[in-house]
């Protein structure tokens, strides 16, 4: 997971809290452990209704829903925000 993120992300978390990349990438270290040991898995789906970009820098925002699946039994889904601002690191060309 760390490893497709840029040193410099940032993460506004449903217009609530602004997050950097530490925070962000520890929140999922933890979430994965504590998944890991109670056997739960996670379906999460994204929906994007915005996106500006320029040459160099990008902004996306969205909705996700996350379920939790723990047994083969899911729990009753989350929703929420989110935004993202990114700046390219590389252009990749055909």
């Amino acid at each position: 997971m760390a490893e497709i993120h840029s040193k410099d992300l940032v993460r506004v978390s449903g217009g609530r809290r602004i997050l950097d990349y530490d925070t962000y990438i520890d929140n999922y270290k933890v979430g994965f452990e504590r998944n890991k040991a109670t056997g739960q898995t996670s379906d999460i789906s994204l929906r994007f209704f915005e996106r500006v970009y320029s040459a160099t820098m990008a902004s996306e925002r969205g909705i996700y829903k996350l379920v939790a699946i723990k047994a083969r039994i899911k729990n009753r889904p989350i929703t929420g925000n989110f935004m993202y601002c990114l700046r390219r690191l590389k252009v990749h060309g055909k």
